[in-house]
């Protein structure tokens, strides 16, 4: 699954490191880019994972990227 940044401004990289700080783990979607210009977003991943679990994790996702953009 990818989340894309509509804000360009927003350093995807830096996204992923912060959840990656908060025990959730993504990968930046520019890593997956050879040539400019890279998008921004996020690649998730949630197979074989029960949806109860993927439900709370976009939760905890979704609060831990708000205080981010607060920072």
């Amino acid at each position: 699954m990818i989340g894309r940044f509509s804000n360009e401004t927003i350093n995807d990289k830096e996204v992923a490191a912060y959840l990656r700080n908060k025990g959730i783990i993504t990968n930046p979607l520019s890593k997956y880019y050879i040539t400019k210009p890279e998008e921004k977003g996020l690649v998730m991943g949630y197979s074989c994972v029960n949806t109860k679990l993927i439900k709370d994790s976009i939760n905890r996702m979704s609060s831990a990227y708000y205080d981010f953009l607060n920072l």
